[in-house]
């Protein structure tokens, strides 16, 4: 999560581990900044880093809003804190295919 003076940006990190190198990968979904480490935990932390940093680029270059809009966010509501919310995730299915 990441929070700047009144906005919040409210977001899911996807995890993965990576066989070739043995880390676990962290993205995060709406915006697809990543971040990696030796733990969950860790890749977790840094995607949170790696988001945190992007925001704050937004933030100071006037793009915040822009960005967060064309990446499918909202702003909502909530005990009178505003937050934004990715509002275009359905959620995610394990499937398969023979081949």
């Amino acid at each position: 999560m990441f929070v700047h003076k009144k906005d919040t940006v409210k977001y899911k990190i996807d995890i993965f581990k990576d066989v070739e190198t043995d880390q676990y990968v962290g993205i995060a979904q709406g915006l697809g900044y990543s971040g990696y480490g030796s733990t969950i935990d860790d890749a977790i932390k840094n995607t949170n880093i790696s988001m945190q940093m992007a925001l704050e680029w937004y933030v100071e270059n006037g793009t915040f809003e822009q960005v967060l809009k064309e990446c499918g966010y909202e702003v909502y509501m909530e005990n009178d804190q505003k937050f934004w919310k990715l509002n275009n995730y359905i959620g995610n299915f394990e499937s398969f295919v023979a081949a």
